[in-house]
């Protein structure tokens, strides 16, 4: 007996209901990406608050420390990073730094396969696999029980390779088991896969 294939209203009414409460859990997860704008405070010093946007490089500029490179990093790495560089130059003792996305702005996902519109897509702010479904109107009658995504990813020796995640759409789409509603990350690309593929792998 052949399973039903996942409907567009199921996609659609699943990510928004889930929408307000993913994003802000997961936005302390965000990956900072080019073009990003910030702001940067240290407590009881007012003398470094800084707003600064992310260069292409992925570098940022800060106030007596120069150049920092946050790319792919969260913002809580980033206040690690400046808290550490702060306090091996004795700049500041114990500092206390937060940091604040004001715009998302560099990110662009992809999504092809069974979906109503694929297409690449700019996502602003934290993002998961329902809401580029969502963007993408839903999967269509030929979508299968598959999602993968594809993942660029650079080795200790600066070596880019992806990386191939598989998601079960059928439990995360109709079972709703939120723990494969992965964050997606800027160039992620995702396919639907049909549920007529079949594989020629031996």
């Amino acid at each position: 007996m052949s399973r039903p294939h996942i409907s567009i209203y199921t996609t659609i009414v699943l990510a928004l209901l889930l929408f307000y409460l993913i994003c802000p859990a997961s936005a302390q997860d965000y990956l900072l990406g080019s073009q990003d704008v910030l702001k940067i405070t240290v407590f009881e010093h007012p003398d470094l608050t800084t707003d600064t946007r992310v260069s292409e490089e992925g570098k940022i500029t800060f106030p007596l420390l120069g150049e920092i490179d946050v790319k792919n990093l969260t913002t809580r790495q980033v206040e690690k990073s400046i808290a550490d560089k702060l306090i091996k130059s004795k700049m500041v003792i114990a500092p206390q730094v937060n940091v604040f996305v004001e715009q998302f702005m560099g990110s662009r996902v992809t999504i092809i396969g069974e979906v109503v519109k694929p297409g690449q897509y700019q996502i602003s702010g934290p993002t998961t696999l329902l809401d580029v479904i969502a963007l993408a109107l839903g999967t269509n009658q030929n979508a299968g029980y598959l999602l993968t995504i594809f993942r660029k990813e650079k080795g200790p020796k600066g070596r880019e390779s992806t990386k191939k995640i598989t998601v079960d759409a059928e439990r995360l789409l109709n079972g709703g088991d939120l723990r494969l509603n992965i964050e997606l990350q800027n160039k992620d690309e995702s396919m639907c896969r049909s549920r007529y593929f079949t594989s020629t792998a031996r």
